[in-house]
C-alpha cells in the first residue's frame, strides 16, 4: 500500500535535499519528505526517488540500502533529523497537523512522548480522554458535528479559519478518520431544498 501525496500542502517555496543522518553519501532526503538516491547500487541509479509505503501504523517509509545491508526507516524521522537537527534524547517525532504522510519539514517537530500522546489526543486520532474531554483540545463534540454537517455547503478553508484549526483537521473530521467516536448527524427532508 502506497500513501496518497498530501493534497494540504504547508507552505514552501523550494525544496531543498539535505543528506539522510547515518546515510550521507548513499540518500538524500528533502524539506517536502522526499528520498532520493545518490550513489548507483545494484538495480538502481543516482537520483532515483525512493516510493514509500505504509507501516501497520500509517507512517510513511522506505528501505534504505548499502553494501548489501537494508534497513527499514520513517521518512519523518530522517526528514526531522536533516533539518531539526538530532532527537533529544526521549523525543520523538511529531506531526503538527496530524496528517501521519504530510512530511514537510514545516510540519514536523520534536516532542516528548508525553507531548506527541496529549497531541494524538487533542486531534482526535488516539482514543482514551477523547476529544473535547481532553484539555488540550480546540475542537468540541458539537463543533465536529458542525464541521461534517457542513460538507459540500462550506468550503474546508473556511471552516478551518472558523474554528481555528488547520484545513487537513478539517479534512480529516469529514472522512471520519479523526473524532470517529462522534456519530454523525442524520439529517432530515427539511434540510434539502424545496420546491414550491
Amino acid at each position: 500500500m502506497h500513501p496518497q501525496s498530501s493534497t494540504q500542502r504547508l507552505p514552501q517555496e523550494t525544496e531543498e535535499w539535505r543528506p539522510v543522518v547515518g546515510f550521507e553519501s548513499w540518500y538524500e532526503v528533502s524539506s517536502l519528505g522526499r528520498v532520493r538516491r545518490t550513489r548507483t547500487g545494484s538495480g538502481t541509479r543516482v537520483g532515483l526517488i525512493l516510493r514509500p509505503a505504509l507501516d501497520k501504523d500509517g507512517y510513511a517509509f522506505v528501505y534504505l540500502c548499502r553494501e548489501s545491508t537494508r534497513k527499514f526507516h520513517r521518512v519523518s524521522r530522517m526528514v526531522a533529523a536533516a533539518f531539526l537537527g538530532p532527537a533529544p534524547i526521549g523525543h520523538q517525532v511529531n506531526h503538527k497537523n496530524g496528517v501521519k504522510i504530510d512530511n514537510q519539514v514545516g510540519n514536523l517537530e520534536w516532542v516528548t512522548r508525553s507531548e506527541n500522546r496529549l497531541h494524538a489526543f487533542a486531534t482526535g486520532l488516539q482514543t482514551g480522554t477523547r476529544g473535547d474531554q481532553n484539555g488540550r483540545s480546540k475542537l468540541k463534540e458539537a463543533d465536529v458535528r458542525v464541521i461534517r454537517a457542513a460538507r459540500g455547503h462550506e468550503m474546508q478553508d473556511s471552516l478551518a479559519s472558523r474554528f481555528g484549526v488547520d484545513q487537513s483537521t478539517i479534512s480529516d473530521i469529514q472522512r471520519g478518520k479523526s473524532w470517529r467516536h462522534v456519530e454523525h448527524l442524520r439529517y432530515s427532508h427539511t434540510w434539502r431544498c424545496e420546491r414550491r
